[in-house]
């Protein structure tokens, strides 16, 4: 199955998301995990940027309701850790925000292309703003994608958690 996600590109809402063990800003993450979590999974263009640097701001405000869903969140990039820990603490010293969320290091893009985060824009390949939903079973609930530049809805994430678990 793994080559057709590489070859296809795209995960569907309802197959089981593709497993992966990876670096990130808070030590390794395993993605063949077998818990009581939910995961969203959120890919983003590159670290510096003002929306996404917003986009984890807001996580943060919104963590106490994460938590109580018991959801995780996980970021990624294709950027590498040193990018991603310099980043979380620029932010931490602009605003005096703790970013508690995890950053994956995809340098090569190996989980980008699994998870189809990757599309082409104005003939060049780029990591879209992606929302992947994963149930604690392991199934893909959601897929959102947006184009870099628009920011992405919190609250319609957590709507669709809820409503997702309420139907699990």
């Amino acid at each position: 199955m793994d080559y057709e996600l590489l070859a296809n590109g795209k995960v569907q809402i309802g197959m089981e998301a593709p497993n992966f063990i990876c670096d990130s800003t808070e030590g390794k993450i395993d993605f063949s995990r077998k818990d009581d979590k939910w995961f969203v999974l959120l890919s983003y263009k590159e670290d510096f940027c003002n929306i996404t640097t917003k986009e984890l701001i807001s996580i943060e405000r919104f963590r106490y309701i994460f938590n109580s869903l018991n959801v995780v969140i996980i970021a990624m990039s294709t950027g590498n850790l040193l990018s991603h820990l310099a980043w979380k603490n620029e932010i931490y010293r602009t605003t005096g925000i703790n970013i508690l969320t995890p950053i994956i290091e995809d340098q090569i893009g190996e989980i980008s292309r699994k998870y189809g985060m990757i599309s082409k824009v104005n003939e060049k390949n780029i990591v879209m703003n992606n929302v992947i939903i994963v149930d604690d079973k392991n199934i893909v609930r959601a897929n959102l994608q947006y184009l870099p530049e628009i920011e992405r809805n919190f609250l319609e994430i957590i709507r669709i958690i809820k409503q997702s678990k309420q139907n699990n």
